[in-house]
């Protein structure tokens, strides 16, 4: 089972702020790498449209975030996820105007990178979160 632990409110402020911060940066990054790797799936490159492509498909699993308060609904956030990725799967190819043959290789790797960057952000904001503890 977990532990229990009680933050005063200006950690908990802190730590709340830095991990809004971060998981925005990851997000304009997953953007900014899926923008710059269209043109090695044949589509076109636009960064507005890859931001909007990720942006769309994360929103579902951001706002079901607070259900994790409850751990009897996180399964409703793990579909919320799930239902993320079945947006960017209808939308990347649309926004980015990429060919069928490549557009599931393209989602895949950029499902990847997004992975990738979030593990990443979340050592950062473990490390910068740790010390106000």
């Amino acid at each position: 089972m977990g532990t229990l632990f009680r933050l005063d409110s200006g950690s908990a402020l802190a730590s709340a702020i830095i991990s809004y911060v971060l998981s925005l940066l990851s997000i304009y990054i997953i953007a900014l790498i899926a923008d710059a790797l269209a043109p090695k799936f044949a589509s076109k490159k636009n960064i507005l449209n890859a931001f909007k492509a990720v942006v769309y498909s994360m929103t579902p699993s951001r706002i079901a975030c607070i259900l994790y308060i409850m751990p009897s609904l996180s399964i409703l956030a793990f579909l919320a996820g799930l239902y993320g990725i079945y947006l960017f799967y209808l939308g990347l190819p649309l926004m980015m105007d990429t060919p069928k043959e490549k557009s599931t290789s393209y989602i895949i790797v950029v499902i990847i990178v997004t992975i990738v960057v979030n593990i990443v952000i979340g050592a950062i904001a473990e490390a910068l979160i740790s010390p106000l503890i």
